[in-house]
């Protein structure tokens, strides 16, 4: 499902403690984890679970052990098909403009309704 932030943001509203992990399928860094970790984590601790994949290649193939539909960003929205472009884009009308730096290189984004709490680097440093 192809999303703006701002309907992320309605979709945030909904849940007191959400995660939204910024997910890219190919990604063999340690931070880059498997779906089904994530959402069992996420399971563990109580925390709603949004993926949002950078990259439409076959992502959406691997969202059997998701419990939400997996989310793409709208790139005819923001009038780009560049990843970095659109997800910087994506992620300035999501996140305040002085908290928006310490967003940089994390892939875990914690939000308290649709208000941004803090990012993480790795699943282990995430305290809902």
């Amino acid at each position: 499902m192809a999303i703006t932030a701002n309907q992320l943001s309605v979709l945030l509203a909904r849940s007191e403690n959400t995660l939204l992990y910024l997910w890219s399928p190919h990604c063999s860094s340690s931070v880059c984890i498997p779906l089904k970790t994530i959402q069992d984590f996420c399971d563990s601790v109580n925390l709603n679970l949004y993926v949002l994949t950078e990259y439409y290649t076959d992502a959406f193939l691997q969202n059997e052990f998701l419990s939400r539909p997996m989310l793409s960003v709208n790139e005819f929205y923001y009038k780009t098909s560049y990843c970095n472009s659109y997800m910087k884009r994506f992620l300035s009308e999501l996140i305040p403009k002085d908290q928006l730096q310490s967003v940089s290189h994390h892939r875990f984004l914690l939000f308290t309704n649709e208000h941004f709490v803090q990012s993480y680097e790795k699943i282990e440093d995430i305290i809902p």
